[in-house]
This record gives structure tokens, C-alpha cells and sequence, in this order.
């Protein structure tokens, strides 16, 4: 029995027992295998690729996950021959130790070449194309350059010593950015691979049949291992057996591959229960974006295993640097995140994680702002212009908004008959009201938007549009610092409920209630109780979207109970529904095949809608409070939790460029 690699369709080809699962178990040591070669020999006929921009970008998203720098080997051009390459596998067996998490990644062309040992159906081993490999347009001599290349036995071999050295509790994924079929080009991106398959002048290629992409497990010398006692694997590639992995451009538009892109974006955003299976869903959706005519592949038999054995590190909200002009910068945050005038900002390196266990290089304060991006002064001008070398951390927001309006029940003002059993004495008013004493948030007034009424263990601030109680303290500890949080988290959700009104923009959004799970638009007049939306607990629908502009916008949507909870609707990574799928093209319209159930509380519901020209993502606006979503909605990834939801009426207007909000209003009924 023996093992083989596929290289561009990224199939680790190892003889692996049906149903081989291990427990889950926290991992030990990271380590990390980076090889990239993209300068190749001169003579060797294989065209330059972006390779080396890949590596800053993987070296990063490993060091962000909490892979040690010294744990991370790099193996770069010249040094990635056949036996670098081997050697740098060996020293990586030779470090590891039992229930150790690796990863290896690689970038670089891939390649066919004839088969050696008879093991293949299509006659063609897959190849990693080393630093100093001919290519099948420059070999002179079959026999001594088929010895330059990396082949799959060779791989899979050394991958299954890597996985008995690490034993049951291992993991071990692989990504490859690397191709080895296909011909022709397209456009101005380069293609890793390409290129005919390196054979003997006899090699008939008549004769060599078609390499399957599913066509994993091969009978080997694998089957000798007792895999009860090696490490799980996953391989996640860049594209199909038959397609060529093209190169796309970062968000600075510099040159790179495809799947290192993805990894570099999903790996900012795992959290502790994402498995082998849904980082790759995900990384699906963002080469969907980049490379649409490429399908990347998932192997291996971890794929229902978390993510590095659940060790993940969760990345704090940032906000990314689209422009830096000396102390000057452009952020992709604007009012809706809290940047108005005067908010302040730190500036960290790009691998921060955690700005509280981190070093600021320099501080800043926004001096300018539109709805989704700011302009920020900076204490000190940064180094140099490169954007990704930073992130930006907010440390004050400030929301331009008229005060919330608050009132502490005594029994002296009692609004409502039995609102409240137990009441505050004039003591505690008034330590309340210092807490608040200089907050320009807080306004107190005998006609309340939140009341704060006093109870047996717990106090409640009450919505008194309603009597829903938003948030909950227990009032036998000093609970002022929680207060003032809600209280910040209902004035940033005035910002959220702001209409912002253009000219520019010519969208429609609809609610479609669904008859036996499908979309009926027949049934929108039956659902209008006076003109607004009626839907009964249990019932669903589908949002409808409309561009009649010349130019395609994305929006977002988030759902803004009577309860004052915010929920996601659009986007809704729990449902692998992220900002880039948002987007609508010009004179189209879409179904977004997203169902929402309705649930109590019931009163009046708002769908707020965001639309832009730029993708935005409402997950970056607010902070978190702390509160669970409310029936099938997921919380918007912590952010957004527990914010107040205003009373009706009293929008503002104000005119902005970069986007305009519109709502959807509709009602919640009993069942």
C-alpha cells in the first residue's frame, strides 16, 4: 500500500480508514512550515509569481493564532529545491512532539510528471515545482530532471511520519497555493502552473487517462500504519484537478495568491467551535469573491475537528487603514462604529490581537468623518505607507446625539400604577446622578426615554415606550460601570436608527412571507394590518432586494426588536452569509435565501437596511454588552449585543455620501 499527493487539487492522497475520528482535545505546541518560491532559476521555463507576497500574509495569520515566530520555519526561493524542501519536512518530524497542532502552507507552481512506480491510473504523479526544476518547455534531459522535482509519494510519505510522530491528539492541516493543470491564460493575473506535464519522449500522452478529484484514497504502503495512532489531517487546495489557480490582488492591490488571500481574511475571524469544515465553507466565500471560475477542495479526516484542537485565539473588532497621508490616516469606520469628531483611536501593528497585550505606536483622533469611513490625526506620522502593516483600535467612541433621557423611580414619581414595588431613597438618586455627572450622554427628565427602577436583588432599566426591561444589575454589588454601559449602548443605537437619505441611490427592499417554506410575493397584501407588515409568531419570510441604479451597491441589515435587542440579518456568518455576498449589481434584483422566523417579543419591529457602494460590515460597528440573540438570530459576533432599540419618531436626516439607510417596519403577533 502506498501514499500520494495531489498537489493543485490539494489531496493529501494517504489510505485512510472510513470513520477515523479522533476525540477532541486542546492542542499542544503550534508549529508552522511556510515554503514560497516565486523567483524561479533563470533557464528552467517556469514564469516568476507573487509567491513572496503570499508569505507576510500566512506568516502573519499563523502569529495571530498564537503560533510562535521562532516555532514558524520559512522556506523562500533559492533554498525551496527537491531537497530543501525534504529537509525542511524532516526538521519540522524532528521538532514536534505528541498532540502538537502544524500547519504547512505552500505556495508555488505545481505540476504533472510521468509516473515512476506504476501507482497512478493517468500515468502522472502531481509535483511541487522546486526552485530549480525544468519544466517540461525547458527539460533537455528527461531522466535527470524529473529528480528536481517534489513528488506526491515523497509528500505523503513524509506527511504520515509527521502524523505518527504527533499520535491520535495531533492535527495537521495543509493549504497549497499551487496548481499543476491546465493551459492558457486570462486577463493580467498569473496562473501557478500551467504548464504541460514533464514526461519521457515514449510517454504517450494518448494513453493517460483522466485524474479524478475525488479520488482520494489509493491502496499503499499506509495501510501497514496503525492510523489509531497517528494525527488527523486536512489539505485544503486553491482549485480542481482540471483548473488553473489564478492570482488575485490584496486590498492594496498588490499581486498574491488566491487561497493565501482567503486564509489571511478567515483567519481573523475564527472562533472557538469553528471546524476544519466550516473554515473551509468560508474560505469558499471568499475565493467565491475573488476567483470566481476556480473550486478550491477540502480532504483529509479531520474535517468535523476544531479548528488547530479548539485553541483559537478570537481577534478584537479593528478597524482596517485604507489610506495614509504622514500623520494623517482613513479608516473603514465612520459614525455607525462611534467615530464622530473627536473619538480617539490607537494605531498597532497588523498582528495585534488583543490591543490590551500590545504596544501602541502612536495615537489619533478623528478630525473628520462620513457614515462608514473617518479621517484620524495622528499623534506621531507612522513609518512608511504600506496600510497593512497596521490596525486601528478604538479607545473613546463619541456618538453627536441628543442626551438620553433618564429617570430613577422613587416613590415620589411613580408613572405608572404598580410599575414598582420597592423604590430608591433620595441617597441612591442622587449617588446615581454623580455617576452621571459629567456625561454629556445622560440627560435626567420627568418625561424618561429609560427608567431605572429598584427591585428585590436585581434593578431593571425599563424601556417606558413599552415597559420591556432592557438590562438587568444586580444591586448588590456597585453596578455604575454597567449602567453606563447600557446607557452608551442605547445612545450609539440612536446613531444606528438615524435615517441618512441620498439621491444617489435607487433601492428597493421587500419582505417576502414564505407559504410552505417558498417566497410568495401574493401574500404581501394579505399580511398589511394598516398599511404596516403583519407576521405571527412562528411565521417566516425572505428579504427581496432591488437595485434600479447604474452601479451595483452591497447592503446590510440588522433587525431592531421593540425589546431594544439587535439581531443580524445581513450579514450572517452563523448561515456563511458575509459582506462580500451582499453585493447587487445594477438593474438586478435578488432573493436572499436567508430564512427569518419570527419569535416574541412581539410590538413593533424595525429592519434597519444599510447601502453603500463600498462592502461594509455592521459587525465592526458596536461594542458588545453582553446579551444573547432572541429566537433563530445569532448575536452580530458579540458586537452588537444588548443595545437600545428608541422610541418611534424623532429621526434625524443628515446627508452623507458614502451611503443612506432605509426601514422596514412591521409587527409581531401571538400565534
Amino acid at each position: 500500500m502506498r501514499t500520494t499527493f495531489f498537489i493543485c487539487a490539494m489531496m493529501i492522497l494517504f489510505f485512510l480508514p472510513k470513520g477515523n475520528v479522533h476525540a477532541q482535545k486542546q492542542s499542544g505546541n503550534k508549529h508552522g512550515l511556510i515554503i514560497t518560491i516565486g523567483e524561479y532559476a533563470p533557464g528552467v521555463g517556469w514564469d516568476n509569481i507573487n509567491s513572496n507576497n503570499d508569505l507576510p500574509y500566512i506568516k502573519k495569520a499563523l502569529e495571530n493564532q498564537r503560533f510562535p515566530s521562532g516555532n514558524i520555519q520559512i522556506l523562500n526561493n533559492q533554498a525551496a529545491t527537491r531537497s530543501g524542501i525534504s529537509n525542511s519536512l524532516k526538521d519540522l518530524i524532528r521538532k514536534v512532539n505528541k498532540g502538537d497542532v502544524v500547519v504547512i502552507h505552500i505556495s508555488s507552481h505545481g505540476s504533472q510528471i510521468e509516473d515512476d512506480n506504476e501507482d497512478e491510473t493517468d500515468r502522472l504523479d502531481e509535483a511541487i515545482v522546486p526552485y530549480d526544476a525544468p519544466s517540461s518547455r525547458a527539460s533537455k534531459d528527461f531522466k535527470k530532471d524529473k529528480e528536481k522535482y517534489f513528488r506526491d509519494d515523497e509528500f505523503g510519505d513524509l506527511i504520515n511520519e509527521l502524523r505518527l510522530k504527533l499520535g491520535k491528539e495531533g492535527d495537521v492541516l495543509v493549504t497549497i497555493d499551487a496548481c499543476h493543470s491546465g493551459s492558457g491564460t486570462r486577463g493580467m493575473a498569473k496562473t501557478r502552473g500551467g504548464l504541460p506535464p514533464l514526461v519521457s519522449q515514449d510517454f504517450d500522452m494518448q494513453k493517460a487517462g483522466s485524474k479524478k478529484d475525488n479520488g482520494v484514497f489509493r491502496e499503499g504502503t499506509a495501510a501497514e500504519l496503525d492510523e489509531s495512532s497517528m494525527a488527523t489531517y486536512v489539505v485544503i487546495s486553491a482549485a480542481r484537478a482540471a483548473e488553473l489557480n489564478w492570482e488575485t490582488y490584496d486590498d492594496n492591490y498588490n499581486p498574491m495568491g488566491s487561497l493565501s488571500y482567503s486564509i489571511s481574511k478567515v483567519f481573523e475571524n475564527l472562533d472557538s467551535n469553528t471546524t476544519y469544515r466550516n473554515l473551509f465553507a468560508n474560505m469558499l466565500i471568499v475565493m467565491n469573491q475573488k476567483v470566481p471560475s476556480q473550486q478550491p477542495v477540502l480532504e483529509g479526516n479531520g474535517l468535523d475537528r476544531k479548528v488547530f484542537g479548539g485553541d483559537i485565539v478570537a481577534q478584537k473588532p479593528y478597524l482596517e487603514l485604507k489610506k495614509i497621508d504622514g500623520n494623517k490616516i482613513t479608516v473603514n469606520g465612520g459614525k455607525l462604529s462611534g467615530l464622530d469628531e473627536g473619538a480617539k483611536v490607537g494605531l498597532y501593528p497588523s498582528i495585534t490581537v488583543d490591543p490590551s497585550n500590545a504596544t501602541m505606536l502612536t495615537a489619533g483622533k478623528v478630525i473628520s468623518t462620513s457614515l462608514y469611513e473617518s479621517t484620524i490625526q495622528l499623534d506621531n506620522p507612522l513609518d512608511d505607507t504600506l496600510t497593512a502593516k497596521y490596525r486601528a483600535f478604538v479607545t473613546e467612541t463619541v456618538f453627536k446625539i441628543d442626551p438620553v433621557k433618564l429617570d430613577i423611580i422613587t416613590a415620589r414619581n411613580l408613572p405608572v400604577k404598580d410599575f414598582a414595588t420597592v423604590f430608591f431613597t433620595d441617597a441612591e438618586v442622587q449617588a446615581t446622578k454623580t455617576v452621571f455627572k459629567d456625561d454629556p450622554l445622560v440627560e435626567f427628565s420627568s418625561k424618561p426615554e429609560l427608567a431605572l427602577r429598584k427591585g428585590n436583588g436585581k434593578d431593571e432599566l425599563v424601556i417606558m415606550s413599552n415597559g420591556y426591561v432592557f438590562k438587568s444589575f444586580d444591586n448588590s454589588r456597585d453596578y455604575a460601570p454597567d449602567l453606563k454601559k447600557a446607557i452608551r449602548g442605547y445612545a450609539q443605537y440612536k446613531v444606528l436608527l438615524r435615517e441618512v437619505k441620498s439621491e444617489n441611490y435607487h433601492v428597493e427592499v421587500k419582505l417576502i412571507p414564505l407559504v410552505n417554506g417558498e417566497p410568495d410575493s401574493m401574500e404581501i397584501g394579505k399580511k398589511l394590518n394598516g398599511g404596516v407588515l403583519e407576521f405571527k409568531e412562528g411565521e417566516s419570510a425572505m428579504v427581496w432586494v432591488r437595485n434600479n441604479g447604474d452601479f451595483p451597491v452591497y447592503i446590510n441589515i440588522l433587525d431592531l426588536q421593540p425589546d431594544g435587542k439587535i439581531n443580524p440579518i445581513l450579514p450572517y456568518k452563523k448561515r456563511r452569509i458575509y459582506p462580500a455576498d451582499l453585493k447587487i449589481e445594477p438593474r438586478s434584483a435578488r432573493l436572499i435565501r436567508n430564512k427569518i422566523t419570527f419569535s416574541p417579543p412581539y410590538g413593533t419591529e424595525v429592519f434597519k437596511v444599510f447601502i453603500s457602494t463600498d462592502e461594509i460590515d455592521l459587525e465592526q460597528i458596536s461594542e458588545s454588552n453582553g446579551s444573547t440573540a432572541r429566537g433563530n438570530f445569532n448575536s452580530f459576533e458579540k458586537l452588537v449585543r444588548d443595545s437600545y432599540t428608541k422610541p418611534r419618531g424623532g429621526d434625524v436626516s443628515v446627508s452623507e455620501s458614502d451611503g443612506m439607510t432605509m426601514s422596514i417596519q412591521f409587527n409581531i403577533i401571538k400565534k
